[in-house]
C-alpha cells in the first residue's frame, strides 16, 4: 500500500494487485572446477528499457539498474519466481561474488518466443542450467596523475562489456 500527502497526483492510497507467480526458474553455479559457488547474488538486469511495454504504466517496475533477485545457497542452487514464462522477453540475469568476474547466466528476447525456447532457457525454467563463474583476472597497479603523481583513494569500475 502506498500511502502520500506530498503530490495530489498520487492517490492517498492505493492497493496494487499482483498474480502470484506460480513458475521459477534456476539452476547452478560452479566454478571452473566444477564446485558449488555459494552465496553469489543472482540479479535482473533491465538494461537500457524497463519493459514499460510489456506493463501496466501505473504499476511500472522502472528499475534503473539491476536487481538482486536471489542468492545462491551453500551448493551454488538458486531459483527465483519473478517473471512470467510467458513474457515476451526476459531481462538479463547476471550472478555476482567478490571471488569472481560477474558472469552473464542467460538472456533472451523475441516477440515469436524462439530466442526463449533455446536449450539454454528450457534448462533454466526447469531450473537446472549450469552456468561456471570465472575468476577473471586481478590488475595490480598505481593511479597516477598526468603529471606522473601517485593518486590517493582511487578507485577503477570494470564494465561487463561481453560474456
Amino acid at each position: 500500500m502506498l500511502v502520500t500527502d506530498s503530490d495530489p497526483a498520487i492517490p492517498a492510497e492505493y492497493t496494487l494487485r499482483v498474480d502470484r507467480m506460480t513458475n521459477s526458474m534456476g539452476g547452478w553455479l560452479r566454478n571452473e572446477k566444477g564446485q558449488p559457488v555459494p552465496s553469489a547474488i543472482i540479479e535482473m538486469e533491465f538494461g537500457v528499457s524497463d519493459m514499460a511495454q510489456e506493463e501496466n504504466p501505473r504499476e511500472r517496475l522502472g528499475f534503473v539498474g539491476p536487481a538482486p533477485v536471489a542468492m545462491s545457497d551453500r551448493n551454488g542452487w538458486w531459483s527465483c519466481a519473478v517473471v512470467d514464462p510467458n513474457a515476451m522477453r526476459i531481462p538479463g540475469l547476471l550472478a555476482r561474488h567478490p571471488d569472481f568476474a560477474p558472469t552473464t547466466i542467460v538472456s533472451a528476447s523475441s516477440g515469436n518466443r524462439g530466442d526463449s525456447q533455446s536449450e539454454s532457457m528450457k534448462l533454466l525454467w526447469r531450473r537446472s542450467l549450469v552456468t561456471t563463474m570465472d575468476r577473471g583476472v586481478t590488475l595490480t597497479g598505481r593511479i597516477m596523475s598526468e603529471e606522473g603523481k601517485l593518486v590517493g583513494g582511487a578507485q577503477l569500475r570494470a564494465t561487463l562489456i561481453s560474456s
